[in-house]
């Protein structure tokens, strides 16, 4: 026997190697080569030992069955054994060639990496709920998912407390609301209060204001996002229809005046006898005045049917002054009119039998209203002029038509010793007085200013007269409008509603107003004004305050919740608000009595009139007075007695007293059409008898930055700080979080009717309809399990370990814990333990335990030995385990597909999550930990070179795959990462964040970051393929398949890099059984459609087979948009356009994007 050569590598096929054998490993081999000999080396080196050595040289047997040969392959067998285990020990001390994870974990261990043990997937759930439902889902409730094809199912348990609401389910987001002009020039349309109940597309309108007049025609009537809105056509061309006095109607029919259509002149022959017979004939010219007769009718062109009383109409005077009066038609009759001649003759021949109509003016708003020795009643009416209803003259009340001034708004008045003062805003809302003298209200004066509110005006007993309103600032002005008069001055203040002034004596002046915050404000003067002072409260209307006795004021004021609420001055301090019911619509209205009596009269829902009156600290029960108001009334008292007036239904002014027996009755104040009209110019307009309304403020048509605003209901105002939301718009969903919840008005100084959100992060792009989901919860992969009793606890063991039955164990991400946080409560004789990564340095009493994963997922518990934690002690099943178990890709799950809830509380309808399930992670095996525990060694925690970059991404385990390059951005450079999550999936953009982070403490910052995920662009293929006989086709054809599925995969193919049509060809013919290929389409996904420019970006042409496509590194974004093509911008979250475009990565998007079909020959 011979000795071996001892160079492995030779070839001289020596099969007897000499013992020991060197120990000789090339680089970058999967396993050692360390053993030194085996059985039958070290049998056959001693045997040949024997024959050398002199003394042995009678021992010539070499027969098992003899003692020294068997004593020498017992040798050989430990030393075989031995050298078996030193070569597998010698392979677990290097990290590229260790089998054993326990070995692998300690090596990477070393250099500061530890096995991850997975992490589980997360999503949000979106419940839905029953109308007006209102349930609490609790923490750790089970979805289900709908399993797809070859998958199992898997459960998801929400990890937070979520109380949810049917308000909650899709509610209609808008961006804040804001005030705008409805009837403003080129607007063609607008958001109605409420739907016309008789409006229909085609109708005519009629858009009028005292001096304009447009004609309309309805285009739509159309649910909006924001509401029902109506859109009109054409657009309103005139500037100045303000909306506070301008009116849009239904327009029905046109009406003329009889004679409108009549000859200008007419012959007429006389039968004097005086006269020639040859010049009895005269020619006389028709009048076109047209009169109304003694008891107030005009003759209508011809018999009109269907004009009944109550009908509106308005009336174009014909270039008369009002040019327009609002009217109803008071009463008709069937009877022969006539026109007569400018001489005064009546022409018979054009008599005819027609309509007679006589009309009463209708009024708007809320009249005022004034005591002397009579109350005195003044009111605006639909055309925006002020009638006056003044005290009874003999047996009639005298009616003053105010033509002369435009005004905005409603009037106030005020008696003074001598007279009665009036007081209103005219058309440009400058401030204008009037004076009663014994013809009526003259002496006009105009007092300048700029008023956004009605004014407030009192008469001191000292005679002073102030005037208060609020101006363009929102703050409080006042102006002396008697002796001493003085000019504007401003008292300050943030008012949202018009103020109320009252004096108990002297020069003392109390004026009250509603702030910013809806409460009630007062400022006093007495010598001087004092500061703004604060009384609380929550006022939905305007105050209105009253003094009945010295060092006495009440003030009340509409609640929230429709109820009355009051606060009294003592003479020493304001009582508490009380609040006293009465379901109330309107602002209130009060009045002082003699003897500390006050009464309040308001409108109520129902539109009846309530009173409620307090006498010394007495309180009456309200009494209602039936009545249809439309207007808010007003209170005076007058000879003792208590006068209301308001207007009716009808528009038309209506005035009641109370007496001692009870209410008199309402009295309508009527002011009847009765000026000379031009038959031929002037016109009748039949109109609807509701005015069409529009909503008070509108909402932005697109939503954007970070906030927004929902509806008030009983869900939405419970939203607050914290909660999860989900934005969503077409195809863009945006998760949020809610920073702060207000309720806010979308007319200042209303009650709340919206609620306000802001959250984070913000919108990435202005949305439209947008919609919100907050009955929101995370949940996360893993599914409860029952408490398991893991064993007994023995106190005279050391290091005790129990391993937990269920597999795997979940594992939840955590912020700032890169392996996340077990989903485990270990409970040691019913006593909560703490898990610690490991024993080292704990204290004997320290009650902890440590936590291992095994290769095949199993996870195991281990305690301490009372030196390094605390050992178990002695009881029957004393330790105790409740978990989680499941995690990893296979808890991915797509949108919609969490569905079927394992438990359904009452009032749950439905589940789902509207976004695919986000992270989740495989735990890390030994091969994978091979690759990854270097690169944090790489770079020691610094990013210097841009594979620095790519290695420090890569060692965070956020990312599987990440490729850096430098980016030009205008005249500097930035550094781009584009990277892939699990599984090849798009990366979160809190992963994102959470990267980002963890790479700004180990880079320049000087030099800008930027990270997003690789833009994935999408192939096909179809080839045909000659199989081997050999081999079963459809083996050979699945298996060419999975090779070109493998081939691009997200991990070997290169980012940036572009895809050639030999990529394909190796795939195929590297896969056994295949003898021939021939590829007949490789392409981008969806080259069909593809546009010339979209071509040229990615070097291809219109043909099925291209030789190369073109895929691009991360590069700035091109100016021209046309060099985005649609490829980029499957790189775009939520179309939000980033500054640099990702780079790119081949891959195949569908498994049946490949095309593969067996032939017989090519």
């Amino acid at each position: 026997m011979g000795s071996a050569c001892i160079d492995p590598f030779c070839g001289c096929g020596s099969d007897a190697p000499l013992v020991p054998l060197a120990v000789f490993n090339r680089p970058g081999l999967n396993a050692l080569s360390y053993r030194i000999g085996t059985f039958s080396s070290f049998r056959l080196k001693m045997l040949e030992e024997i024959a050398k050595n002199p003394a042995l040289s009678q021992l010539t047997s070499r027969e098992p069955d003899d003692y020294a040969v068997s004593l020498i392959e017992m040798f050989s067998a430990m030393a075989d054994v031995m050298t078996f285990y030193s070569e597998r020990i010698a392979n677990e001390y290097f990290l590229g060639t260790a089998r054993e994870r326990a070995s692998v974990e300690q090596l990477v261990r070393l250099i500061g990496h530890e096995l991850s043990p997975g992490l589980a997937a997360t999503a949000m759930l979106a419940f839905e709920l029953e109308e007006g439902a209102r349930v609490r889902i609790r923490k750790g409730l089970p979805v289900m998912s709908i399993p797809g094809q070859d998958e199992v199912p898997q459960t998801y348990e929400t990890i937070e407390e979520l109380v949810a609401h049917g308000d909650l389910n899709a509610a209609r987001a808008f961006a804040v609301p804001m005030a705008f002009s409805a009837f403003a020039a080129g607007r063609a349309g607008f958001a109605l209060a409420e739907r016309p109940a008789d409006l229909r597309i085609g109708d005519v309108l009629a858009l009028f204001d005292g001096e304009l007049f447009e004609e309309k025609r309805v285009e739509a009537i159309e649910g909006e996002w924001g509401g029902l809105a109506l859109r009109f056509t054409p657009p309103i061309q005139a500037s100045g229809f303000a909306a506070d006095r301008t009116e849009l109607r239904k327009f029905e029919r046109r009406l003329a005046l009889f004679g409108c259509n009549a000859p200008t002149t007419v012959q007429l022959y006389s039968t004097s006898p005086s006269i020639e017979p040859d010049k009895r004939w005269s020619t006389h010219a028709i009048s076109d005045v047209l009169t109304p007769s003694g008891d107030g009718f005009y003759a209508l062109e011809t018999s009109i049917h269907g004009l009944s009383p109550g009908t509106r109409v308005l009336i174009n005077t014909g270039g008369a002054t009002p040019r327009q009066l609002t009217a109803t038609v008071d009463a008709t009759r069937e009877g022969i009119a006539t026109v007569s001649t400018t001489d005064g003759l009546d022409v018979a021949q054009l008599s005819q039998t027609v309509t007679h109509a006589r009309f009463a003016r209708t009024f708007s708003g809320r009249p005022a209203l004034a005591a002397g020795s009579q109350t005195e009643i003044v009111s605006r009416d639909g055309a925006n002029r002020l009638v006056a209803f003044l005290p009874m003259s003999g047996f009639s009340a005298a009616t003053q038509s105010i033509d002369s001034v435009r005004v905005t708004g409603n009037p106030v008045l005020v008696a003074t010793s001598s007279s009665s003062r009036l007081f209103v805003r005219n058309a440009e809302r400058a401030l204008i007085g009037l004076t009663r003298a014994a013809g009526g209200f003259e002496a006009l004066v105009d007092y300048g200013g700029i008023l956004t509110t009605d004014p407030a005006a009192i008469v001191l007993a000292t005679g002073e007269l102030l005037v208060f309103g609020r101006g363009t600032d929102a703050r409080l002005w006042v102006i002396g409008a008697g002796t001493p008069s003085s000019g504007w001055t401003s008292l300050g203040g943030i008012l949202t509603s018009m103020p109320s002034a009252t004096s108990w004596g002297g020069g003392r002046v109390d004026v009250f107003v509603r702030g910013a915050d809806r409460a009630l404000w007062t400022r006093t003067r007495e010598a001087t004004w004092s500061s703004w002072i604060s009384l609380s409260g929550a006022l939905a209307s305007a105050p209105a305050a009253v003094s009945t006795l010295p060092g006495r004021i009440d003030v009340v004021a509409r609640g929230d919740d429709g109820g009355l609420l009051h606060r009294r001055w003592t003479g020493t301090a304001w009582t508490d608000w009380l609040n006293f019911g009465g379901n109330l619509a309107g602002q209130p209205a009060i009045a002082a009595l003699p003897g500390d009596e006050v009464a309040i009269a308001v409108r109520r829902v129902d539109k009846t009139l309530g009173v409620i009156a307090r006498r010394g600290n007495a309180w009456s029960e309200w009494q209602l007075v039936d009545a249809q108001l439309a207007s808010d009334p007003v209170l005076t008292v007058a000879s003792g007695t208590l006068r209301i007036a308001a207007r009716n239904g009808d528009d038309v002014i209506v005035e009641n007293a109370r007496q001692v027996s009870g209410w008199a009755g309402w009295t309508k104040r009527e002011a009847p059409v009765a000026i000379a009209l031009d038959r031929r110019q002037s016109r009748i307009l039949q109109v609807g008898a509701r005015a069409i309304e529009p909503r008070g403020f509108d909402y932005p048509k697109e939503l954007a930055g970070n906030q927004l605003v929902l509806r008030a209901k009983p869900g939405t105002v419970e939203l607050g700080k914290g909660r999860r939301i989900l934005i969503e718009a077409g195809e863009v969903q945006h998760f949020a979080t809610v920073t702060s919840a207000s309720l806010v008005s979308a007319i200042g100084g209303e009650a709340p009717d919206h609620v306000l959100l802001s959250f984070a992060p913000s919108l990435p792009r202005p949305l439209m309809a947008v919609i919100v989901r907050a009955n929101i919860a995370n949940a996360s992969h893993g599914e409860t399990q029952p408490e398991e009793q893991l064993g007994h606890g023995d106190a005279s063991k050391s290091f005790a370990e129990f391993r937990l039955q269920r597999i795997p164990l979940t594992y939840l991400p955590e912020p700032g814990n890169l392996f996340g946080r077990a989903s485990l409560e270990v409970r040691v004789n019913g006593v909560l333990w703490s898990a610690t990564p490991n024993l080292f340095g704990r204290k004997p009493s320290d009650e902890v335990y440590t936590l291992k994963t095994s290769d095949d997922g199993a996870s195991t518990v281990g305690f301490g030995d009372g030196r390094t934690g605390r050992r178990l002690p002695t009881g029957v099943l004393a330790v105790t385990a409740r978990y989680r178990k499941g995690l990893g890709l296979v808890g991915r799950m797509r949108p919609g597909q969490l569905a079927l809830p394992l438990e359904r509380p009452v009032g749950l309808r439905a589940v789902a999550n509207p976004m695919a399930s986000i992270g989740g992670a495989d735990p890390e095996d030994r091969d994978d930990a091979r690759k990854n525990a270097p690169n944090g060694v790489r770079t020691f925690g610094r990013a210097v070179s841009l594979q620095d970059f790519e290695w420090l991404a890569l060692s965070t385990r956020l990312v599987v795959r990440a490729t850096v390059s430098w980016v030009w951005l205008g005249l500097g450079k930035a550094v781009h990462i584009s990277v892939l999550g699990e599984g090849g999936g798009r990366v979160p953009a809190d992963q994102l964040a959470q990267l980002a982070s963890s790479l700004a403490r180990a880079r320049d910052l000087n030099w800008p970051l930027y990270l997003a995920s690789l833009t994935q662009v999408p192939l096909t293929v179809s080839a045909r393929i000659v199989c081997d006989p050999r081999f079963e086709r459809d083996g050979v054809m699945a298996n060419a398949h999975a090779a070109l599925m493998s081939a691009f995969r997200y991990d070997r193919m290169i980012p940036g890099m572009p895809v050639h049509l030999s990529h394909v060809y190796a795939a195929l013919q590297q896969t056994k059984g295949v003898v021939a290929c021939d590829v007949d389409l490789f392409h981008l996904k969806g080259y069909e459609t593809m546009t010339p420019a979209e071509q040229k970006i990615r070097a291809v042409n219109s043909e099925r087979l291209q030789k190369h496509i073109r895929l691009f590194l991360a590069r700035p974004l091109p100016k021209d948009p046309l060099l985005i093509d649609r490829f980029a911008r499957r790189g775009f979250d939520n179309g939000v356009v980033p500054p640099v475009l990702p780079a790119e990565l081949a891959f195949i998007e569908d498994p049946r994007d490949v095309t593969l079909s067996a032939v017989e020959a090519l």
